[in-house]
């Protein structure tokens, strides 16, 4: 099938493509209604989604001169108004205009998919399984989708496998630095960073933008009805308020700040993923995972007070009376952000051991053991070697221990040679 999508803005023309990439619907686009009738006069569309509210030339003017356009090949092809207007009078509205349907944005991404099997030629319909008595036409096109897609922020510092296998998307972060711009895990990670630290190199991270993040959802919305978005902790990025914005352009997906970072947010999203496999809807799934935010616990032991936190969070005096008594700041996070949670003294491994001691103190009492994270950032092998054995001695009852690797992201501004130790409490 071949339809054209016309609309002023080209975010909604990205999305409405997305939503359509599923399917095997060629769509073409128009930024205006003189572009439109362009178009019509060169091709036999379908089915036409045309935005009511365009400059110079509205919806209902461009609908009117398809009708009527000389030599024009759609001069009867269906037209379904796409209005930010939604409201019980107005169908009948668009009706009366001459439009055979209407579609309230922002878009979601089942009911653009049953409009289109009401007015395609059947032969262009291939169907996966017959539609049931008394089942709608929404629910038999979207029964393909899963009902909720959870997403997460890159710096989660989960591993591959326990993603895939949660059904979790990750949306990218970026490292900006003078040789370009890096996806965080995919073309750099923490490593990768440090090297170029060590080279004199400089870098910040940056989320996606808020274009970025509604190219992400709208391409996880063709495979779900809705999407749960767990954010990285938005005092630490701007991640947050860019993901809520984006999410402004579809109205079928929740965005939840975590309060967390690293593999604590990972454990967010981890439960989120469980509570989406329940039958809960997106909505509830989102408001329990708010719930459970304060049952994650993170730590984490700073050997380096060169990052950028530890830079805006500590005030320079205090910075050099801790490297001169030899002092180890103990991070944590809570809903009010990281905070300073105590010292301890760094001669040589035994703050490692002090400060594995007391986390561990707190994980014993644990009522989930589901897995403990080890994530740390510029650890040396032999160091790795040491904290995994000293947990492993602390640890009672936790069904795995998962030591992870910090993303870049997490590195560069979080804690640049250190480790933390995250569970649910």
């Amino acid at each position: 099938a071949h339809v054209l999508i016309v609309d002023d803005n080209d975010m909604n023309r990205m999305v409405a493509r997305k939503l359509l990439r599923a399917t095997r619907v060629q769509a073409d686009v128009a930024a205006s209604g003189k572009e439109a009738l362009e178009k019509t006069a060169q091709v036999r569309y379908d089915v036409i989604f045309m935005d009511h509210e365009m400059p110079d030339m509205d919806g209902i003017e461009t609908l009117t001169a398809v009708r009527e356009q000389p030599g024009g090949l759609c001069r009867n092809t269906p037209m379904v108004a796409l209005t930010a207007n939604a409201g019980s009078d107005m169908n009948a509205f668009y009706l009366n205009h001459g439009f055979q349907a209407y579609l309230a944005k922002p878009i979601h991404g089942s009911l653009l998919e049953a409009t289109l099997l009401q007015f395609l030629p059947t032969d262009m319909i291939e169907t996966v399984a017959e539609v049931g008595e008394g089942e709608s036409l929404q629910i038999a096109a979207s029964r393909h989708k899963r009902a909720i897609a959870v997403t997460v922020d890159c710096p989660c510092d989960l591993t591959d496998e326990m993603l895939a296998e949660a059904g979790i998307r990750r949306m990218p972060f970026y490292i900006i630095t003078d040789a370009g711009r890096f996806r965080d895990v995919e073309e750099i990670d923490s490593d990768n960073l440090f090297a170029h630290f060590d080279a004199g190199g400089t870098a910040h991270t940056s989320p996606g933008t808020v274009e970025e993040y509604e190219l992400f959802f709208g391409d996880v919305l063709t495979n779900a009805e809705t999407v749960v978005h767990i954010s990285v902790e938005s005092t630490v990025s701007k991640a947050y308020e860019t993901a809520c914005s984006a999410a402004d352009s579809f109205g079928n997906v929740y965005v939840v700040d975590s309060h967390q970072f690293s593999s604590g947010l990972g454990l967010v999203a981890l439960e989120a993923a469980r509570l989406a496999d329940t039958g809960l809807s997106a909505e509830e799934v989102a408001k329990a995972t708010d719930a459970f935010i304060d049952q994650v616990q993170t730590t984490v032991l700073v050997t380096s007070l060169d990052s950028p936190s530890m830079q805006k969070g500590m005030a320079a005096p205090m910075r050099t009376l801790v490297r001169a008594l030899s002092l180890e700041p103990v991070l944590t996070l809570k809903r009010r952000g990281l905070r300073l949670h105590g010292f301890h003294a760094s001669y040589v491994s035994s703050s490692f051991d002090k400060y594995i001691k007391s986390a561990m103190r707190r994980a014993r009492h644990s009522s989930r053991k589901d897995a403990l994270f080890l994530t740390y950032s510029g650890c040396s092998l032999e160091e790795q070697e040491e904290i995994l054995a000293l947990v492993e001695k602390e640890a009672e009852g936790f069904e795995r221990i998962v030591v992870q690797k910090a993303s870049a992201t997490v590195a560069a501004n979080v804690w640049m040679h250190s480790f933390g130790i995250m569970h649910i409490k």
